[in-house]
């Protein structure tokens, strides 16, 4: 029966974290005790400051998602050889497998560039061994060429497509892939409408409760957050026993009572077990390598008052716009005085010009 409760409570709590993991992911895992904790409900940052009795500011912040007009994709290729015409020769013919599994993707030449890195000597140690002595010595084994592939395409989904296919070239480090935007300007200039639309409505919130608000002058900001910054890492894992915890176990067992029955006497003799020296023993601890996985992690929506584009699965660059516009501040009883002062200094003019 206790087995069966204990199977019971097993199966209750894994069912209750798998509901929770399906709508969190496992990046919940790495931040265990952290501060940034993903069952908290976060709260964007309220701005409460009063610049004075008759000035405020009011502030947009707009995020847009806009999808990138092309890639590059950045391959990284070393080759050894045993000199450096051999390196190279070897490099060409492996480049040369690439441009064919390129032109079968209908990727041109003239976007592909190749940049030369690096062309060093290598070395390796020599053991010499004599009658009464040995030496490791340093001797050189040939050159190691480094090139990086550049290659510019316009969709997306050929990426997954070139990782493949240039495995054929033995080319597999996917170094970068850089996002490009050709036409930025369109871009930052919706963000700026959009961010003039969230101040304007601000400004009615105050008309509503009464009060009169002139613009006295105005900030504004741009920032583009790429993908590359925004991708973050997690270790997903639950570990066993620790050795502390095994040696503890051996300790309690090694000090529970030994019972000894005498049935001439009928009496009972208990003395503790003798404590066996593998208590003290050190443990070596091998761990296991754990996978680490690398997600895509946007800018989060919480702080922003307008998000462009919100919707969508490929990571996209994020434009980021800001506007601040002061404004000067009266109530009704001083705009209508001020109003009234206007209107006399009008009077008294065309009085002076008549």
């Amino acid at each position: 029966m206790k087995a069966f409760l204990l199977l019971f409570s097993a199966l209750a709590f894994g069912a209750g974290f798998a509901a929770r993991a399906q709508s969190a992911g496992n990046a919940v895992y790495s931040n265990r005790g952290s501060q940034q904790d993903y069952n908290a409900v976060r709260r964007a940052a309220l701005n409460t400051d009063v610049l004075g009795q008759q000035a405020v500011v009011l502030e947009a912040n707009v995020l847009s998602n806009v999808k990138a007009t092309s890639y590059v994709a950045i391959f990284s290729i070393t080759q050894n050889g045993r000199t450096a015409t051999e390196a190279d020769s070897l490099l060409n013919l492996r480049l040369g497998v690439a441009q064919t599994a390129m032109r079968e993707l209908g990727i041109q030449p003239e976007a592909v560039h190749v940049d030369i890195v690096s062309l060093v000597p290598t070395y390796a140690m020599r053991l010499e061994q004599k009658k009464f002595s040995r030496t490791a010595n340093e001797v050189p084994t040939g050159f190691e060429l480094k090139k990086n592939l550049h290659i510019i395409f316009a969709n997306h989904e050929v990426l997954a497509q070139l990782v493949t296919r240039l495995g054929r070239a033995e080319i597999y480090d996917l170094a970068k892939v850089d996002y490009n935007l050709a036409d930025l300007q369109k871009a930052y200039e919706e963000l700026r409408q959009a961010a003039a639309e969230v101040v304007k409505q601000k400004e009615q919130s105050y008309g509503r409760l009464g009060l009169h608000i002139e613009v006295q002058n105005m900030t504004d900001g741009f920032q583009a957050v790429y993908p590359l910054e925004r991708y973050a890492s997690y270790t997903a894992y639950r570990s066993g026993s620790t050795p502390e915890e095994v040696r503890l176990a051996r300790q309690r067992k090694a000090t529970a009572a030994t019972v000894y029955v005498n049935a001439n006497q009928a009496t009972v003799n208990m003395r503790p077990a003798v404590r066996s020296q593998e208590d003290d023993s050190e443990f070596i601890v091998r761990t296991a390598d754990k996978a680490q996985t690398i997600y895509y992690n946007r800018t989060p929506y919480n702080s922003f008052d307008t998000v462009l584009h919100a919707d969508f699965a490929e990571p996209r660059v994020q434009l980021i716009y800001t506007m601040n516009v002061r404004y000067s501040v009266l109530n009704q009883k001083q705009y209508d005085e001020q109003e009234a002062e206007k209107a006399k200094q009008a009077k008294g003019r065309k009085k002076d010009k008549d």
